[in-house]
């Protein structure tokens, strides 16, 4: 069947059109965590976040992380606590002090990152 006339979604249009969606900066901050960084549009922001969050835990943690340890792990979780996020995440596209930011709740965002990851692993792992 047709589309009325639109691309398909795997068509050269429809793939320019997503391209070309300008990224906006956004400037987010929870706790003691601050980042700032490009993307398409909020939510995809705070997402980005979270895994800003994590990394920087992993980098400076002092207990080494488990080769095998997977994402989706409680391990993860544990980690992601031991960077000292607030239960909201502030976001903004004018500043960090901006006194008018948009929030999210933390837990919520980190439940958004675990499903993203977790179906990225389902695609990397095949389960044994």
């Amino acid at each position: 069947m047709s589309d009325h006339g639109q691309p398909s979604r795997n068509s050269s249009n429809s793939k320019a059109r997503r391209a070309d969606k300008p990224l906006r900066k956004f400037y987010l901050r929870s706790g003691k965590v601050k980042w700032m960084g490009l993307a398409k549009d909020v939510d995809t922001a705070a997402v980005r976040f979270i895994q800003y969050a994590l990394k920087g835990s992993l980098i400076t943690g002092r207990k080494p992380i488990d080769k095998k340890l997977r994402l989706v792990d409680v391990e993860a979780m544990k980690i992601l606590a031991k960077a000292r996020l607030d239960s909201r995440i502030l976001v903004s596209e004018s500043g960090f002090s901006n006194s008018d930011a948009g929030s999210y709740a933390t837990a919520i965002v980190i439940k958004r990152w675990h499903s993203r990851i977790a179906a990225l692993e389902m695609m990397i792992r095949p389960k044994s």
